[in-house]
């Protein structure tokens, strides 16, 4: 707000709470996440090169996160400490058409991921299989 120590959000797409003292705001216009208190004051920013608009994030557990870029259509883990993982997409397995203009993640338990591809009207169950490179 009035472009305090943070800066100006532009384009804020989705909040999430990570615990009860942080939430997290996909700042799309900006290309980052920014991580707040539970007063709402700036803590800190994300960002990576990869990111054109991030516009939503779920997190996987305490450690972990998914975020989606819809305009790259590509969805990527990261540590909360900004660690790049692994990224999906634009392509699928087991899916012929790509991410086009995808809209928002969960996290449903089970170890799967549920993407809404607003771009082609159609929701995405993908199955988590977690494991070394």
């Amino acid at each position: 707000d009035f472009g305090y120590t943070g800066g100006q959000l532009t384009g804020p797409e989705k909040i999430v709470a990570y615990s009860k003292d942080t939430f997290y705001v996909c700042d799309a216009g900006n290309d980052r996440i920014v991580v707040y208190d539970s007063y709402g004051n700036y803590s800190r920013r994300m960002t990576d090169q990869s990111w054109k608009y991030p516009i939503a994030l779920a997190f996987d557990g305490p450690n972990l996160f998914w975020l989606l870029d819809r305009e790259t259509g590509t969805f990527s883990l990261y540590r909360t400490d900004g660690m790049h993982l692994r990224t999906f997409g634009p392509q699928l397995m087991g899916s012929s058409e790509s991410l086009l203009n995808p809209s928002d993640l969960v996290v449903l338990p089970g170890n799967r991921l549920l993407i809404a591809d607003s771009g082609s009207n159609r929701l995405l169950l993908c199955r988590i299989i977690y494991g070394q490179k």
